[in-house]
């Protein structure tokens, strides 16, 4: 009997023994074997029992998992590392597998092996005047690499080069960029080289693409139909379309769909545009025809390509699905919404309450924006309302598609979220449910700030005042309903002062002029020279303000320094002594300030030119170099210009119109300066990365580092210089606050304890659609922010299978719903899972609807 116990448990053991075997992750191969030391090498991990919750590394170097498709094969991108051979890793908590050597980074200069232009023929061509979308293929592409178009012409000899505008690095081995506007003088110019290139080397296909000058031609309309109200965003691809284009549908004029008025055709392209639709009176079919500017194109017709119809309206989902009793701004998304839709947040039984909501913005006819109407007073739990849309085609109701909450404030972010230990810095908090009289500001483990002013329910400041030591505080704010708290949201830190501008730029000989001077961590007692002159300050306003009194200085250009404990900052030649002021003719355009006044020497820094009669007419150069205008002030007061690239040093601004030319001699200063950090949103991410991270300041470049406790953050976006997008890098060690530092060529910054890994609980921003049948199989999309890979779905008291549950990154899911019987409609939570940390609830997010229940109904 003993001898069958004993093998009875002999057994048993062998069986656990291979079971946990045959658990561990194990790795076979990988899709790709190598790639650049920057990082972004989107990798195939090929083996077995992989979960979502498998941990992946290159190295020591955990990776950002982008796509987990089933246990035998996920995806990851890899973060920067240094060059040289690694093991990979895969690790389900106590079980690990490895793959030794399996992959090495190398430094290989980036290598084109082809294009592709997706323009409907074989041919690799597009307009002269631009945005055709080339695709790159080939190895080892970087964020930062530079793409070029050039050619030369047979008739000179000489050789034009421009760059590629609006670029998108996918990962190593793929990006696309915009083609830029392209002169076709004589038709010299038209086959084109492309040659790519980072600080690894250079690669060029020949003759790879063509500019021409061939007419349109249309090869889809979707959709086919929309309401005669217009409103209807018409997608068109085809070939050839020019941003210059005229566009008619039957004999109405229909224009481009702007989304915002600052840009020009970013929802455009030489293969496909958005249109949007004109209001009409008569249903039926009609022709969409496009006719270019140049009359010596030929226009093309496209027979029947739109059907304009009486339907009624339909909604996909509200979002987001809950405000505040005060009113909020939401977002209804759906089908055939006019401009005259009648949208009501209706209560049953309620007639006493106005349920009209306001549209404040049309997009098109599937979106609109509108601010809920205010409700009087609202309970902690809310209130579930319906939400109808109605006009002269139908109705649509959406069930339970709204909860009002109770007015507690939030916090969005912090403007800047750092500053000088000694205080006296004006800080912008942006949140929402800010009460006038009834908000307070502390800051929990630091010295309290003085609450300076709040402006609008959305928008305060605060003025921050001295501490002991540099360090991180909670920032907590605090109304009548309730309270929240902003963990390690303003950063004390001992930072070198900085000048952006001054008013005036000039002044007298004889001294005796109010100067002020802008910019960044002055103090009480910070000193201000002019030259080698040590002048006292006479008044100090906060940390980005403070105003001198000009000594009496020779005639000329005079430098400004300001100091902070040893570290100093000096502008050159930024103020002018003058025996008598210049003249002007009338009319001309003068310039006399300059904001800021130093830029980095790469370009792309906003620069704001103060003055008279700067408007359409002004052109402006800096040292011959034409400026990039981005925007005219209606007073003709202010000129805001994109600086283009420039040597190290002083440069002239040159202003003019067919009145005067103006030169602003040493105006603007070219500097190769270490980057600045003002504000980082968000300062608190996901310790598995992912996530989105926005940097704002001075003197960004496009081949800037930001590294997050070591970890170095994948580079998606440089706006301008002031201003860059980065995917974070998860964090190996756990959930922890670390360093956060910006390096260049020309310098780092850092904030300590900048960023804050941590697990979090996910946050639902959207759901589309945010109802379904009650039979079940309803796929909805889930925006939000901190998914994990191991997430788990509830949708009631139905817990969704693991197999309907999709994971696409940290800002996205897609979840197929259960069945859930009901005669009429019912309204459910949904309840995200995800591991240490509690459970997320959004409230009545999803509605179960009989299929025999009429959402839409035509009148």
């Amino acid at each position: 009997m003993k001898v069958f116990k004993h093998l009875f448990l002999l057994i048993i053991g062998l069986l656990v023994s291979l079971t946990a075997i045959a658990q561990m992750p194990t790795i076979s191969s990988l899709t790709q074997i190598n790639g650049p030391t920057n990082g972004g090498s989107y990798v195939g991990i090929i083996g077995s029992n992989f979960k979502k919750s498998t941990v992946f590394k290159f190295d020591s170097e955990r990776v950002i998992l982008k796509r987990f498709i089933n246990s035998t094969t996920v995806y990851v991108m890899t973060v920067a590392h240094t060059s040289g051979t690694v093991n990979i890793t895969a690790e389900n908590k106590d079980d690990e597998g490895f793959l030794e050597n399996g992959f090495e980074f190398v430094d290989n200069p980036p290598y084109l092996d082809r294009i592709y232009v997706s323009n409907g023929i074989t041919e690799n061509n597009g307009p002269a005047e631009g945005n055709t979308i080339i695709h790159y293929y080939g190895n080892y592409f970087t964020p930062g690499m530079e793409i070029n178009l050039s050619s030369i012409n047979p008739n000179s000899s000489e050789t034009t080069n421009v760059e590629s505008i609006r670029r998108h690095f996918y990962h190593s081995k793929r990006m696309y960029s915009y083609t830029p506007v392209w002169d076709l003088e004589d038709n010299s110019n038209s086959n084109i080289d492309i040659n790519i290139g980072n600080a690894n080397g250079t690669s060029t296909l020949n003759k790879c693409f063509t500019f021409k000058d061939d007419s349109p031609s249309i090869t889809r309309v979707w959709p086919e139909s929309g309401i005669v109200q217009g409103g209807t965003l018409l997608r068109v691809w085809g070939r050839n379309f020019r941003a210059s284009d005229n566009w008619k549908l039957g004999g109405t004029d229909i224009q481009f769909y702007f989304p915002n008025d600052n840009h020009i055709i970013k929802r455009g392209r030489s293969g496909f545009v958005y249109l949007q639709t004109e209001e009409t009176v008569d249903t039926g079919k009609v022709n969409l025809t496009v006719t270019p500017a140049n009359q010596e194109i030929s226009s093309y017709s496209k027979a029947n390509g739109f059907e304009y119809t009486s339907d009624p309206p339909e909604i996909e989902t509200i979002y987001p699905n809950k405000g505040f009793s005060s009113g909020s701004t939401v977002y209804v998304r759906g089908k055939n919404i006019s401009r005259d839709m009648l949208i009501n947040f209706m209560l049953d039984g309620d007639s006493t309450t106005d349920t009209t909501a306001d549209i404040t913005r049309y997009y098109h006819d599937g979106l609109i924006r509108v601010k809920s109407p205010t409700r009087e007073s609202v309970p902690t739990e809310g209130i579930l309302v319906d939400v109808k849309l109605n006009n002269d085609n139908g109705s649509a109701v959406n069930y339970g598609g709204y909860t009002y909450l109770d007015l507690s404030p939030r916090i969005h972010y912090l403007w800047p979220n750092n500053g000088v230990i000694e205080g006296n810095q004006y800080v912008y908090i942006r949140g929402r449910n800010f009460e006038k009289d009834n908000t307070t500001v502390d800051f929990i483990n630091k010295t309290n700030p003085n609450l300076h002013r709040v402006y609008r329910s959305n928008l305060l400041a605060i003025k921050t005042q001295p501490d002991t030591t540099p360090g991180n505080a909670d920032v907590k704010i605090t109304n009548s309903f309730g309270f929240t708290t902003l963990s390690n949201g303003y950063i004390y830190s001992e930072k070198t002062p900085l000048i952006s501008t001054m008013r005036p730029s000039s002044g007298t000989k004889n001294g005796g002029t109010y100067l002020y001077i802008y910019g960044e961590n002055f103090t009480d007692d910070t000193e201000v020279y002019i030259d080698n002159q040590l002048v006292p300050i006479h008044y100090f306003y906060h940390t980005r303000a403070i105003r001198v009194i000009t000594p009496v200085h020779a005639e000329g250009k005079a430098d400004i320094t300001v100091k902070n404990r040893g570290e100093f900052f000096t502008v050159e030649n930024a103020y002018k002594f003058y025996d008598a002021p210049p003249s002007y003719l009338d009319g001309a355009p003068v310039i006399n300030r300059v904001y800021p006044l130093t830029g980095i020497i790469t370009g792309g820094t906003y620069v704001y030119l103060y003055g008279t009669n700067l408007n359409k007419d002004t052109k402006v150069q800096f040292n011959g170099k034409p400026a990039n205008i981005r925007r005219f002030h209606h007073s003709g007061k202010r000129i805001t210009i994109l600086t283009p690239p420039g040597d190290m040093g002083l440069v002239n601004i040159v202003t003019s119109n067919d009145i005067e030319e103006i030169t602003f001699e040493d105006a603007f200063s070219y500097v190769a300066a270490k980057p600045v950090i003002k504000t980082v949103i968000p300062s608190k991410g996901f310790v598995y990365g992912g996530d989105y991270i926005y940097v704002y300041g001075d003197n960004f470049t496009k081949n800037m580092t930001l590294t997050l406790g070591g970890n170095q953050a994948i580079f998606k976006s440089l706006y301008h210089s002031g201003a860059a997008r980065y995917l974070v890098a998860p964090n190996d060690g756990g959930p922890a606050t670390v360093d956060l530092t910006v390096e260049t060529v020309y310098g780092n910054d850092y904030l300590d304890n900048g960023f804050e890994y941590a697990m979090i609980k996910p946050e639902i921003r959207a759901i589309m659609p945010n109802h379904g049948k009650s039979t079940g199989g309803t796929w909805i999309r889930i925006y939000g922010s901190f998914f994990s890979p191991s997430i788990a779905v509830r949708l009631g008291a139905n817990l969704v299978p693991v197999e309907d549950v999709i994971y696409y990154n940290p800002r996205y899911l897609r979840v197929k719903t259960p069945a859930y019987p009901t005669d009429h409609h019912k309204t459910l939570d949904i309840r995200l899972y995800s591991p240490g940390v509690r459970p997320t609830t959004e409230r009545n997010a999803f509605t179960y609807v009989n299929p025999s229940v009429k959402l839409s109904e035509a009148k």
